[in-house]
């Protein structure tokens, strides 16, 4: 009844029950905290971060939404998750930055829209994600691609990663002109933000292990422990960059391709790998030795050894598209290719697997000079350029080598290639443009056959003479005066598919030009004095469901003319690997350090492609089967650490 408690009274408690005074300090301080966190949380900071935030996590789903379409609603949840993630860990600085350097977020996330917009447009060209090494490479910005950037732009992009950015930046310019009271989080408070958002990045890979293992029990019927599910969607088992970056997030996937650069950094190799590497090939000379239907025929292609080497590296030739015929009368759009096969002394196969990479056509040139496998992840034209290759020139003992080529000597390192390659010379475009100035009316594989053909007559014998032609490139340009109108009746209906109209237009220019120049190489007695191979350098797009993921799988071709034998070698599906070794033995050559096997060696009835696919049979013997399935490691051994180059010196000590 005395009134308020009078503050003699208060000291008297604080007196009595000391313990009283060091609770209400210490529930003052929290409440003056949460005030403080709940003010800045309506603050302008705060906000700027969540749309940031937001913008990020959208741009991260719209990629992963594109690489893994079809999701189940579970995995697409669990997907934005983990985009959130990875989201919340790059904003982290963000609550270390000055206030006045906050407004950086706005580039980081305008860098990233471009990034993720480039990383999108060559994964829809490519099917994978770019290597980052390559970003930093001179040699990746070529006409070759500026060509293609219409092709793989889509008006969905401007959604996807320019709006974000776009919002976050004009959120940033409202808050400045808003210039409400600053206030801040207490620095240990705004550290432990920092280190909560790290922590939240394994809590979440340990969530996409779980839903991994559901997904793979949903889809194979079997069950997985987490263990197995987090080693098979671990970055080093991935066959692509796209299962990185869809089954990982955006994080992993730059820190494997921060992993590969610095595993290039340390190249070499152990003595147990170079005991691997060379059991390899132990093992393939004794599959060599059996199995090889060509034991009587030795004695024809050693005569094969005084012939000249013509090889035609075609653009994107699908093997299930030569001898298409069209409209009323049935004409074939390839009668050159057609005549070629049923031709005696012809060698061929169009079952031939694809097994380029990320390089493309610069993976498919490399397999048919050196033999060689590219690796699962990155370009071997630009990371091993500088690599010792058993390839063609060395392996034939040419008198004089060239490769031609209808691009820029800039499109795929091809300087450097060359010389690995152990040509004598090289000529691109501009080379041809220079002796033949009518190139853009002819076309560049009609420029390419002239200029070979002046070249070849001056040339020391025997020679190896490489073409490697650009007309069948996507997206399937070809001038009005070279178009059959035949072809564009037949796909003249509103239904019909455009893409496989232009594919096949290109197809039938090179068709024509191929039999020009060969009717050429006869008028000038080289003919008969050559071995003329026509290869595919990889298999292509020809329809436009491809694009959508539910094309056809199409094989590629590999024809031999004037071999002395005929022979067709399509009974099994055979890797692209193969095609080097092949083209040895018709040359009466030995393969000493191919990866791949002669086709004309029956033991092998089968071959996988980039990304662990089979195709064919059991092969004939369990040594034949451990070879394949071993194929490309062993062929990504020897490349990173350059083991033909000397093996001592590969060794790590």
């Amino acid at each position: 009844g005395r009134g308020p408690l009078a503050d003699s009274d208060l000291h008297g408690l604080i007196f009595f029950y000391p313990q009283s005074y060091g609770f209400l300090m210490y529930f003052c301080s929290i409440m003056k905290l949460l005030q403080r966190t709940i003010s800045f949380l309506k603050s302008k900071d705060f906000i700027f971060y969540i749309i940031a935030l937001v913008a990020l996590t959208s741009m991260f789903t719209a990629a992963r939404l594109e690489l893994l379409p079809g999701m189940t609603a579970g995995n697409l949840r669990v997907g934005i998750a983990a985009m959130l993630t990875d989201a919340v860990v790059l904003l982290s600085p963000y609550w270390l930055c000055p206030r006045r350097m906050k407004g950086a977020t706005t580039a980081m996330l305008w860098l990233t829209g471009a990034t993720l917009t480039a990383m999108m447009m060559y994964a829809r060209f490519s099917g994978d994600l770019v290597d980052l090494r390559l970003a930093l490479s001179a040699e990746s910005y070529n006409p070759l691609v500026i060509r293609c950037i219409p092709l793989v732009t889509r008006a969905s992009d401007i959604v996807a990663y320019a709006l974000p950015p776009l919002a976050v930046t004009a959120a940033w310019t409202i808050a400045r002109r808003h210039n409400n009271k600053v206030i801040y989080l207490p620095r240990t408070l705004r550290g432990l933000i920092v280190v909560a958002s790290l922590l939240l990045w394994p809590a979440m890979n340990f969530m996409l292990t779980r839903s991994y293992a559901k997904n793979y029990k949903f889809t194979t019927g079997r069950t997985c422990s987490p263990a197995e599910a987090r080693a098979m969607r671990a970055p080093g088992n991935a066959s692509s960059r796209l299962e990185i970056y869809a089954y990982n997030g955006p994080l992993s996937y730059l820190a494997n391709e921060g992993a590969n650069i610095m595993r290039d950094a340390s190249a070499g190799l152990s003595e147990s790998e170079c005991a691997e590497i060379e059991d390899y090939f132990k093992k393939k000379k004794k599959v060599s030795g059996s199995c090889d239907t060509s034991a009587g025929l030795d004695s024809i292609f050693r005569e094969n050894r005084k012939k000249n080497l013509i090889v035609v590296v075609v653009e994107s030739l699908n093997a299930r598209y030569i001898g298409t015929r069209l409209g009323a009368d049935s004409t074939d759009v390839t009668p050159v290719l057609s005549r070629l096969l049923a031709d005696s002394g012809t060698v061929a196969s169009l079952n031939v697997i694809p097994q380029v990479a990320e390089g493309r056509s610069s993976d498919g040139q490399m397999i048919i000079y050196s033999g060689m496998l590219p690796p699962r992840q990155g370009v071997a034209a630009m990371l091993h350029a500088g690599n010792t290759f058993h390839a063609l020139p060395e392996a034939l003992g040419s008198a004089e080598s060239i490769e031609i080529i209808g691009e820029s000597k800039r499109v795929w390192n091809h300087r450097a290639t060359n010389m690995a390659f152990g040509f004598n010379s090289i000529a691109d475009y501009d080379d041809v443009a220079a002796i033949i100035p009518e190139i853009e009316e002819i076309g560049e594989d009609r420029a390419l056959f002239s200029y070979a053909l002046r070249h070849m007559k001056s040339m020391q014998r025997p020679f190896l003479t490489v073409l490697t032609t650009v007309k069948m490139h996507e997206p399937y340009i070809l001038s009005d005066e070279w178009r059959q109108e035949w072809i564009d009746k037949a796909y003249s209906t509103g239904e019909s598919d455009k893409l496989e109209r232009d594919y096949l237009q290109t197809l039938n220019y090179f068709d024509t030009a191929l039999g020009d120049f060969l009717a050429a190489l006869d008028r000038e007695d080289l003919a008969r004095e050559s071995v003329v191979v026509i290869v595919s350098d990889h298999d292509a797009p020809a329809k436009s469901d491809f694009r959508n993921g539910t094309g056809i799988f199409s094989p590629i071709a590999f024809i031999a003319l004037n071999t002395g034998v005929t022979a067709r070698l399509d009974a099994y599906p055979r890797g692209q690997a193969d095609v080097y070794p092949t083209i040895l033995e018709i040359m009466g050559r030995e393969d000493r350090h191919a990866i791949g096997m002669s086709m004309f060696n029956t033991c092998v009835r089968g071959a996988f492609d980039r990304y662990g696919n089979y195709y064919g049979q059991e092969c004939a013997t369990s040594d034949a089967d451990s070879l394949l399935s071993r194929s490309r490691d062993i062929s990504a051994l020897i490349l990173h650490g350059d083991y033909f180059k000397n093996r001592e010196h590969t060794v790590k000590s």
